[in-house]
């Protein structure tokens, strides 16, 4: 199942490419026009500059999903699997997309070998996983730093659509 892109890197690309764009008009422009006047190439060396501005601001953000993902995939494919609880499913109020707060799993994994207890948030998802609480979740996690995490949501969705019954609803409402 492919995921959605995070919005750090629908803001990342959309500045980026906006200032990217920007400054390749600006620069055909300026270059265009070097026989114009002052005021003419003052306009264009403001475009290509605010073209400058929104790719640097693009930049980070786009940095930041793409490693964000890359430690995804890495935890993934190389980090340990654990199977945990999802104890409660909560509000996170710290971000607003579209004027909705999106949700994060806090799971719980207790170390069969110790008997130690990890907590972990999952990363916020916009859509209502509330009933996902109790349920099952794989949480993968690097064995020499325990804070560099994964929790996989989608498996704890997997396990609910495939545990549950089929609800066929007749009536006429």
């Amino acid at each position: 199942m492919r995921k959605a892109p995070s919005a750090s890197m629908i803001i990342g690309i959309a500045f980026s490419f906006i200032g990217f764009v920007l400054m390749c008009v600006g620069a055909i422009i300026t270059i265009a026009g070097m026989n114009t006047g002052e005021n003419l190439m003052l306009f264009l060396y403001i475009f290509g500059g605010i073209g400058l501005l929104f790719f640097v601001v693009g930049l980070p953000f786009l940095f930041f999903a793409i490693r964000k993902k890359n430690d995804r995939i890495q935890l993934l494919e190389t980090g340990v699997q654990a199977e945990g609880i999802i104890k409660d499913v909560v509000i996170n109020r710290q971000v607003t997309v579209n004027g909705r707060h999106p949700y994060k799993a806090e799971c719980e994994v207790t170390d069969p070998v110790t008997g130690e207890i990890y907590l972990y948030s999952s990363e916020s998802v916009m859509k209502k996983i509330d009933y996902l609480t109790g349920r099952k979740v794989t949480v993968y996690y690097d064995p020499d730093d325990r804070s560099r995490y994964y929790v996989d949501i989608d498996s704890a969705e997997a396990d609910y659509s495939m545990n549950e019954p089929e609800v066929h609803d007749f009536r006429n409402l």
